[in-house]
């Protein structure tokens, strides 16, 4: 318990039962491992599994305090009894006389390298008479740092003896030993953070993550925790990795700083700044490693934790010295601009940082690369230092875009006004108003955004189209298609790339709006492909493209590709430091899941990007987000937390993004039936249906004809379901599931279950599933419960939702959680005996969970389970 959170053991079970199966063997067990990896957690596990079965444990702990004191650590078992009267004496409390029929007491020594050379004579003593098991922990620097015991080192070599290195945790380990402890999940980028600061060592993840929370660093929102800043270590994890490096020389003391700053760098670099003898004794003290797997060799401190607080204590001062010193140390590297991408980038943050001088136009050049690899503040440093050395505009347009991304939109306004008085290039000049008209717009100053596109169109020219197009983006953002599709389907063809750029994501998500996601797929396809080789730089990412391909993947009914694109671009974004990058890489994961049925990911990733969006003042996009949150927390059965983000989605101002509005009238509809209010849904739902239409947003429309299904409000909200044919699988799916419930139509309701579990869609199919067997129930029982079994099979594998057409079903509702758990065991193949020893609970309980595991799921047998279950 540190705090008021219990943090738990996980990720070692396997190694628990092996540790187990080697004491009852006849074997005395070492674990050996860093400080802080968790070899006294483990050997408490191991001991607990052991005193369960009645075997006497007990447990010493030998430290640096009590090792001048012989025999201090066996003193509850020798009390003042000496030499071969000690033996004796232990033995007798301990039982050790072969006679204890749960089997020979175990002893268990912490740290066992610190013990006093009298104890660790008792100890081989005792351990040779028989009778008696030993499980110690040594950390496996000792040898190099302390002395051992001569007794202790003739133990390990003893042929009964087994070592174990402990590993380090695995990273999903750590990350659900986290998430575990703070009862909630963290966001993908603090989770990737977090895993790779600790480098498997839970003492150190634990610590930064209590420090992190008393400092305010750490914090949640939307049920998701998330770094805000800088991690921050508690005084004892900074106490325990400071004093691995207080006795360092200068000189040993400047190559951590060099590598705590520099990161992991060439071995000629390093020797050229500080000499080899510095480096030798780093080595030998494992505070440096030395890959000779590359060429030249590659050192890097031997845990990042070394790096972070080496770091945190460096002053502004001695950054620039240190920075400095590896620019001169860089300078007999060669020219840079030959070297290879990440080493320029490195050469061009010493230069700039260290005060040394780099030409503008290579500065630049870097510059982007950085912005390509989603690292913005650093692309928005050398950018402003590019423009700052040579004035060139194109520096200056790729600052103000930074400067927007980190969600500083005045700066980047100005900065682009300033430049766009000076150009003389007409189309440059109209980007520049493209982009600050899109600023605006962006932050909610819809009339200054339009008039500063016309402004741009000041003097007329063929450069006028290029506004016209942006005026269609913004008028899709407000979701007003007829006039989005007008202005920018003529120009998908245009023979400037900027027009076609532009007009193509105005047109892609107008015809995927307007029910026709094939359509739009097929133009951003087309425009990607005649992207090769053009700089479209000024007016934005062209993974935007892809983004819009991904939303027409979930409408084709595509959902299982849609979510595994999502999930895989969401786990790389999460490596970036741009907030935008990973706002939008969240927000795409979110919708997709929501749409299959994930509602709990769903949940968490929206809960994500609406943070994001909000840090970044781009109320729209988090409104969007805070609104799929609630309908999916509404969904879970969670009302009150749904009211709650839903009044958050109302309090952004989502002026000129009324393109999906209507999420916040599908929400408040949630809300108003889980409080018992059907009349103020219908109005919501009615509300919505009235704007969807009047913009030819048709598969808002379906969408929100869906839910009115869904609900159960087809005789509140009327019978005008006329919407045109739909084209988008998905929303035809959907019109199938309206009529058939209008209808009461129990074959077409399992006709689309079918088909929504074709798309991917399982929580759909499970309401049309649970929707026609309730309408079978009375007349066809049999049909009835089969259907109940098929639901029973998509709900688990979704994970649960708490919907009105599912609450009415038979059979018992979704897997708890210790179900799921007991399932997957059942389904890799574990007996009962097997899952009740790994649970701690009894055979016959595990059988009661299995007969309603399989009740619920519609199985008759544990072959079926892992098909039930789907994939983890």
């Amino acid at each position: 318990m540190v705090g008021s959170r219990t943090w738990p053991f996980v990720g070692r079970t396997d190694t628990v039962d092996d540790l187990v199966a080697q004491l009852d063997a006849g074997h005395d067990v070492f674990i050996s491992g860093p400080a802080g990896l968790g070899k006294t957690r483990l050997a408490a596990e191991v001991a607990t599994r052991l005193a369960g079965r009645g075997i006497t444990v007990h447990r010493m702990v030998a430290s640096p305090a009590t090792s001048p004191v012989p025999l201090a650590p066996f003193a509850d078992l020798v009390g003042g009894a000496v030499g071969s009267d000690a033996v004796a004496a232990a033995r007798r409390v301990l039982g050790a006389d072969g006679k204890a029929g749960a089997g020979d007491p175990l002893l268990v020594v912490d740290d066992i390298h610190l013990l006093d050379d009298a104890s660790a004579t008792v100890l081989q003593q005792l351990l040779a008479g028989g009778h008696v098991r030993l499980l110690a922990t040594i950390r496996s620097t000792a040898a190099a740092t302390v002395g051992v015991p001569a007794a202790v080192e003739r133990l390990r070599s003893e042929h009964r003896v087994r070592h174990i290195d402990l590993a380090p945790l695995p990273d999903p380990a750590v990350a659900a030993m986290v998430e575990a402890a703070l009862g909630a999940p963290l966001d993908g980028r603090s989770k990737q953070l977090l895993t790779q600061t600790s480098a498997g060592n839970p003492l150190y993840a634990r610590e930064l993550v209590e420090g992190s929370l008393a400092a305010g660093a750490l914090s949640a929102h939307g049920g998701v925790y998330s770094f805000q800043g800088e991690m921050t270590a508690t005084p004892l994890l900074e106490e325990v990795v400071l004093a691995r490096l207080a006795p360092l020389r200068t000189e040993e003391r400047t190559a951590m700083e060099l590598l705590a700053v520099g990161g992991a760098l060439p071995y000629p670099l390093v020797v050229r700044a500080v000499g080899e003898g510095a480096l030798e004794q780093l080595e030998r003290l494992g505070l440096i490693t030395a890959d000779a797997s590359v060429r030249p060799v590659r050192l890097d401190v031997t845990h990042p934790l070394y790096r972070d607080l080496t770091r945190a204590r460096l002053g502004a001062l001695a950054r620039m010295r240190i920075y400095r010193t590896l620019h001169d140390a860089d300078s007999g590297s060669g020219d840079l601009a030959e070297r290879p991408l990440d080493e320029q980038l490195r050469g061009a943050v010493w230069a700039v940082r260290g005060g040394g001088v780099i030409d503008d136009r290579l500065l630049l050049r870097i510059a982007h690369n950085a912005s390509a690899a989603g690292d913005t503040p650093l692309a928005w440093e050398l950018a402003d230092e590019a423009y700052r050395a040579g004035q060139r505009t194109d520096a200056a347009l790729l600052a103000s875009w930074c400067s927007s991304q980190l969600g500083r939109h005045e700066e980047s306004i100005q900065f682009l006004r300033k430049v766009a008085a000076a150009e003389t290039d007409p189309w440059a000049r109209a980007a520049m108003h493209l982009r600050v008209g899109e600023e605006l717009w962006w932050t909610g100053r819809l009339e200054q955004g339009a008039q500063t596109l016309r402004d741009g169109a000041d003097p007329p020219g063929p450069w006028t189209v290029l506004l016209d197009a942006q005026a269609g983006v913004h008028e899709m953002l407000a979701g007003r298609l007829p006039a989005a599709l007008a202005a920018c389907d003529p120009l998908v063809g245009h023979e400037h790339v900027w027009v076609r750029f532009v007009a193509t994501l105005g047109s892609t998500l107008g015809h995927i709006y307007g029910g026709r996601p094939a359509l739009g797929i097929e133009r951003a396809q087309a425009l990607l492909a005649s992207l090769e080789g053009a700089d479209t730089s000024l007016l934005g990412d062209a993974n935007l493209h892809l983004a819009t391909q991904l939303v027409a993947m979930t409408h084709l009914g595509q959902l299982d590709a849609a979510v595994a694109f999502a999930e895989a671009a969401y786990a790389d974004t999460m490596r970036q430091p741009s907030m935008q990058a990973r706002a939008w890489a969240a927000m795409l994961a979110g919708q997709a899941n929501a749409l299959a049925g994930n509602l709990q990911r769903a949940a968490r990733t929206l809960a994500e990007a609406e943070r994001l969006w909000g840090a970044v003042q781009l109320s729209g996009f988090a409104a969007w987000c805070a609104a799929g949150r609630a309908r999916a927390e509404a969904e879970l059965g969670a009302v009150d937390d749904a009211e709650d983000t839903l009044a958050l989605a109302r309090s952004y101002d989502h002026s000129g993004f009324t393109l999906n509005s209507h999420l916040l009238d599908i929400a408040a509809a949630w809300v108003a039936v889980g409080k018992g209010d059907r009349a103020a849904a219908a109005a919501a739902l009615g509300a919505a249906l009235e704007w969807t239409a009047a913009q030819e947003q048709w598969t808002n429309h379906a969408e929100t004809w869906h839910e009115v299904a869904r609900l159960d409000l087809l005789e509140l909200v009327g019978a005008d379901t006329s919407w045109p044919e739909p084209e988008s699988p998905l929303a035809t799916t959907r019109r199938q599931f309206v009529e058939a419930r209008r209808a009461g139509d129990a074959a077409g309701l399992e006709a689309a279950s079918a088909a929504f579990e074709a798309h991917g869609a399982r929580l759909y199919a499970a309401e049309a599933a649970a929707a026609a067997a309730a309408l079978l129930r009375r007349s066809a029982a049999k049909e009835a419960t089969r259907l109940d079994g098929v639901v029973g099979t998509l709900v688990a594998r979704i994970g649960g939702a708490s919907t009105p057409l599912l609450a009415g079903r038979s059979g018992s509702g979704p897997l708890s959680a210790r179900e799921q758990e007991i399932a997957r065991l059942a389904a890799d193949g574990r007996s009962n005996r097997q899952i009740a020893d790994r649970l701690v609970v009894s055979e016959r309980t595990v059988e009661n969970h299995l007969y309603r595991i399989f009740i619920k799921l519609g199985v008759s047998g544990r072959d079926a389970l892992a098909g039930a279950l789907g994939p983890e």
